[in-house]
């Protein structure tokens, strides 16, 4: 657009022209063309306005019309600064998905104006209505096994089946090589909020957030993927700062064994750490591993299926057959099976299936399942379909990536 540019540095972003871009380019992402609102959304997500000579921008914009903002530990064109960029959270460690508040500027989930109870971090409670910034229903499943190749030597496969839901305001980029400080990482990354579910490098990482980011400034997922540790080495090195972290789940896989890490274990103390056996089928959706969802189950079965009936399809093949699974609509229709997310039930009912329909007015939905991932990494060899929907067009994309 011609009414932003960016500082030399790639630190900060200034807005040439205020009003065109209240007007024009505002209500291509935001129901409105409010500016005080969109400088909200920044400050949630620590973009300040930058102050230079104790002279605020907000001052130089009366004359110029001009506004200047600025992220501590964001830097243009570096994906993985991204990772620093994380919406304050609500002060909660609840495993139930916070219904956290992204702001005014969205319409409320679905056609309909659902009020739930969030706690704020004063610690008073506050009725407001559920609108995108909760924790997206993604779900996961991931096989490892050995097997002997023709010449008779040990060969690791490792699968993972991965749907990621998520609101279509939130800009996302697919899978690609990350560049400049992490040029070896292999990653999709969401835009606005952190770097999303899935990385890849001789390492492997799955990450799903059960309630909010990580705190700011920190980098599990890249600092495993970057060390020389194996998956338990790893976590006890993060284990004495594990709980400092808002509750996630983290899949690591270090070429040889597959590590399950929750750093809020609700059965106990201590945060929860399992080598995961090899020729078992896991599935993982927004709680802990090992919870009887009934999609997870559902899912679990139909890709057993698919592993046992094409265990001799090359590795693209496979992905196509593990992906028809995702795509799965059924959802659960009595309410006493659904999950107890917090959720209130109209919208549990909309997010029990494996792939989550697109919510909302058909030609402007909000929600829905944006990305459908399959991966076999294959005695080092990783091969990756990836499914994404445009979330302006409406148009599934596929990519597929080997190396």
């Amino acid at each position: 657009t011609p009414f932003v540019d960016w500082s030399a540095d790639g630190t900060t972003f200034r807005i040439l022209d205020i009003k065109r871009f209240a007007s024009e380019v505002l209500p291509h992402f935001f129901k409105h063309s409010n500016m005080a609102s969109f400088q909200r959304q920044l400050n949630y997500f620590s973009f300040k306005k930058w102050t230079k000579n104790n002279r605020t921008l907000e001052a130089i914009s009366k004359k110029g019309s001009i506004a200047e903002f600025h992220h501590p530990y964001f830097t243009r064109d570096m994906d993985e600064s991204l990772l620093s960029c994380f919406r304050r959270k609500v002060a909660s460690r609840s495993f139930e998905p916070l219904m956290d508040v992204y702001a005014q500027d969205y319409d409320t989930f679905g056609d309909a104006s659902y009020e739930h109870r969030i706690v704020q971090s004063a610690g008073r409670e506050k009725s407001s209505t559920v609108k995108p910034g909760c924790v997206v229903m993604c779900i996961a499943f991931f096989h490892l096994s050995t097997y002997a190749d023709p010449s008779g030597c040990a060969r690791v496969k490792f699968i993972v089946v991965d749907n990621r839901d998520e609101f279509y305001a939130r800009a996302t980029s697919p899978m690609h090589w990350w560049s400049k400080s992490h040029p070896d990482i292999f990653a999709r990354t969401s835009l606005i909020f952190y770097s999303d579910a899935m990385y890849v490098r001789r390492n492997f990482t799955l990450q799903q957030e059960i309630s909010s980011a990580v705190e700011l400034g920190s980098n599990v997922v890249t600092d495993f993927l970057q060390s020389d540790l194996n998956v338990s080495d790893f976590v006890k090195q993060l284990q004495p700062t594990g709980c400092n972290y808002a509750g996630f789940n983290l899949v690591m896989f270090d070429g040889e064994s597959l590590g399950y890490y929750c750093n809020l274990n609700p059965m106990g103390p201590t945060p929860d750490f399992t080598l995961l056996e090899r020729d078992v089928l896991y599935g993982i959706s927004n709680s802990v591993l090992g919870t009887p969802w009934i999609k997870v189950e559902r899912g679990k079965a139909a890709l057993a299926d698919v592993l046992a009936m094409h265990k001799d399809q090359d590795d693209l093949a496979l992905c196509r057959k593990l992906i028809r699974p995702m795509v799965d609509t059924t959802r659960i229709e009595a309410p006493e099976l659904l999950p107890q997310t917090g959720c209130p039930e109209a919208m549990e009912y909309q997010l029990s299936s494996i792939f989550v329909e697109p919510v909302g007015n058909p030609k402007y939905p909000k929600y829905g399942t944006r990305t459908t991932i399959a991966m076999v990494v294959d005695g080092g060899h990783a091969t990756i379909l990836e499914k994404d929907l445009d979330p302006i067009t409406l148009q599934w994309n596929e990519h597929t990536h080997s190396f």
